[in-house]
């Protein structure tokens, strides 16, 4: 919240300290998002997930919190990453020579669902990548079609008086 006046007070704030406000979760479906963090390195669990993963902080353009996603080397990530290579337009070369700041900023689709675990926290997977949608071009509009009339009177220079006009 941004306070103009000291007079309109503090009051709209959360008070200093506390927690940030909290986000509902990524609903299933595909969804708009911007790549806001993405960087290498070992999972946080790396006993259980040894080697490099690629962890990507995906912001919705909307009002849900964060996703947060991790590529290994599994089938599974590699199929993911690949889908996340193509939605960019890169080619195996290129995805291989991409440095994770380049990804920053990129906007892609990413495919969500929502899993509660056994321990009864919901968490959001996604589940592949596709291009971001571009927002339609309008369609030229064809000129009205002419009555025999106004093509006549066309042909002929004259101007055709209206779509009621007989050409004879």
């Amino acid at each position: 919240m941004r306070v103009h006046s000291f007079e309109q007070g503090f009051e709209g704030l959360p008070p200093a300290g506390s927690a940030a406000v909290e986000r509902e979760m990524l609903p299933d479906g595909t969804h708009d998002v911007t790549i806001n963090e993405a960087i290498e390195g070992p999972h946080k669990f790396h006993d259980n997930y040894p080697g490099d993963f690629l962890h990507l902080t995906l912001m919705p353009n909307s009002e849900h919190g964060r996703v947060w996603v991790s590529l290994g080397l599994g089938e599974k990530d590699a199929a993911i990453a690949g889908s996340l290579a193509q939605a960019l337009g890169l080619s195996a070369d290129d995805w291989a020579d991409t440095d994770p700041a380049d990804l920053i900023g990129r906007k892609v689709r990413a495919i969500t669902r929502q899993v509660t675990g056994r321990n009864g926290k919901t968490r959001v997977y996604c589940n592949g990548f596709l291009p971001e949608e571009k927002a339609q071009q309008p369609v030229a509009k064809k000129p009205a079609a002419r009555t025999p009339a106004q093509k006549v009177a066309a042909a002929a220079g004259n101007e055709a008086g209206g779509g009621d006009d007989i050409p004879f």
